[in-house]
């Protein structure tokens, strides 16, 4: 190889094997790059499913919660019968303990 470097008369063969090597190592570089783009897309997609997954699960566990409450709610309600004036909403506070 130093040969063909020393000699002038093989710079053209020379400059041809440089230019083949740049390529290559483009080559190389961008397919590179493409494969570490790829695996972000990837990942981030993996993390996105992850979090809405997780939200989603949030959000059904809230309204359970809800629910469980509301039927607490409505069952110690019902213990102390039907109103029958219009003050009997009013509850002592020993009842409202009793939650």
């Amino acid at each position: 190889m130093l040969e063909l470097l020393a000699d002038q008369e093989n710079k053209d063969a020379v400059e041809e094997l440089v230019t083949q090597f740049i390529e290559k190592i483009e080559a190389e570089a961008s397919l590179k790059d493409g494969l570490i783009t790829k695996g972000w897309k990837n990942e981030w997609a993996h993390i996105q499913a992850e979090i809405l997954e997780s939200q989603h699960m949030r959000g059904r566990n809230i309204i359970n919660e809800i629910i469980a409450t509301t039927a607490k709610f409505s069952s110690n309600i019902s213990k102390f019968g039907p109103p029958s004036a219009p003050n009997a909403l009013c509850i002592s506070r020993e009842q409202v303990q009793d939650f």
